[in-house]
């Protein structure tokens, strides 16, 4: 797998585990510490629970979305910052 701009490649993108594996091993320190971050402020914020914490420190490469505390209204929290990006990217797209 060619990797080129790490930091703009979604993890949903690859193929296999192993090239999300990779590709997670390639991506910068300023990208996994945003990630890092948003996972640890959602804790704190009370929007996930300490499980659900854990599992996506844990599992870097494998979460992109963590389960929101149904009392905060249940949904999906995006917390990958490639596809935060993304996201936003398609919202300017629509205005």
């Amino acid at each position: 797998m060619l990797i080129n701009e790490i930091d703009h490649q979604l993890v949903g993108e690859c193929d296999s585990e192993d090239e999300r594996r990779a590709l997670w091993r390639e991506r910068s320190l300023w990208f996994k510490a945003r990630r890092i971050w948003n996972v640890v402020q959602a804790m704190f914020k009370g929007q996930i629970t300490a499980r659900s914490c854990v599992r996506a420190l844990r599992y870097p490469a494998f979460v992109v979305f963590v389960a929101m505390k149904p009392s905060r209204g249940g949904g999906l929290l995006l917390v990958c910052p490639a596809a935060a990006d993304a996201e936003c990217d398609s919202l300017e797209c629509l205005s």
